[in-house]
């Protein structure tokens, strides 16, 4: 059965989208001719901040997933670089070649690749002083609405300024968020 775009609802509005698979190489003789791949919202860290938009897929054997790779886009550019375009279901996605062959390249190791864009929009950059909370939020998201990748690593992959959030900024907020659920603050 084929379906298409659904419009986000309730507290975890998530979208499933349906993408052509362009890279042939990598089908598996039991793969469908589409890749799935999940657009989630979650509320933004304050209360003033905006909803942070995410997309992530599954390992082409998603049941034997090895670890979480966020992919961290460089300036000027936006976490739907990493997923195929699809004029009715992702018109804002890119699929900008080698973010593609990355994605596929960490699926077929067992990774599932999750993508988000900075709030900066303008420039494209990745703030020190916000992003890293948010990005750890949505990690959090991803795992405590899968059950299955709960005790699973994590791992951070960026260019340009997405190198500095994967290096720095984001193991902090991880840190931090970990802490501050350890001790019941959240």
């Amino acid at each position: 059965a084929s379906w298409r775009a659904q419009e986000p609802q309730g507290p975890e509005r998530h979208q499933f989208l349906l993408l052509p698979n362009r890279d042939p190489k990598h089908r598996r003789i039991n793969s469908p001719s589409e890749i799935a791949i999940m657009r989630n919202v979650v509320d933004g860290v304050n209360g003033d901040d905006p909803d942070i938009d995410y997309m992530w897929q599954r390992p082409y054997t998603p049941h034997q997933a090895t670890g979480i790779l966020f992919v961290a886009h460089g300036c000027k550019h936006s976490g739907t670089d990493w997923w195929p375009h699809s004029p009715q279901d992702c018109p804002e996605c890119l699929g900008l070649p080698e973010e593609m062959a990355i994605v596929h390249m960490a699926r077929d190791k067992g990774l599932v690749v999750v993508s988000a864009s900075s709030t900066d929009r303008g420039l494209g950059c990745w703030n020190n002083g916000g992003d890293g909370a948010r990005i750890a939020k949505v990690l959090q998201h991803l795992k405590e609405t899968q059950d299955d990748l709960v005790s699973l690593p994590i791992y951070g992959l960026g260019s340009s300024s997405g190198s500095g959030l994967v290096g720095s900024t984001l193991p902090k907020a991880l840190r931090k968020l970990r802490e501050s659920s350890e001790n019941g603050d959240q």
